[in-house]
């Protein structure tokens, strides 16, 4: 997406009631369900719709975590992998989470130490 090769689509825009604090210690108070589009592919193409991913919202608009993986639906080529409630190879690899957002304290966390960001 950051390359523009993909659209972010925000399906579902929801408060959270009560709001909640997440494992990173940021009050989330919205949850967006999103879907991830690839534009070279018309709507109605299978592989039009990349990825359905979900996100908090904190209250300052940052992005909370719930420290779960996500995407929570994905289309590799023309397979669609669906219901991920464990890492996939991608995410245990590394490959799909940027490095300073990986999730380090949960199980299918990459085996890759922090970035030290001093050097």
């Amino acid at each position: 997406m950051e390359a523009g090769e993909f659209e972010l689509y925000i399906w579902k825009d929801s408060p959270i009631k009560p709001p909640f604090t997440d494992y990173k210690g940021q009050r989330c108070v919205r949850n967006h369900d999103m879907i991830i589009l690839d534009n070279r592919y018309s709507p109605d193409h299978h592989r039009h719709e990349v990825a359905r991913v979900h996100r908090f919202i904190t209250d300052d608009g940052k992005t909370g975590a719930s420290g779960k993986p996500d995407p929570k639906e994905i289309t590799i080529g023309d397979i669609n992998y669906r219901g991920l409630t464990k890492g996939c190879e991608l995410c245990e690899g590394g490959d799909m989470i940027p490095m300073e957002e990986r999730f380090y304290n949960s199980r299918y966390k990459p085996g890759v130490p922090k970035k030290d960001w001093a050097r």
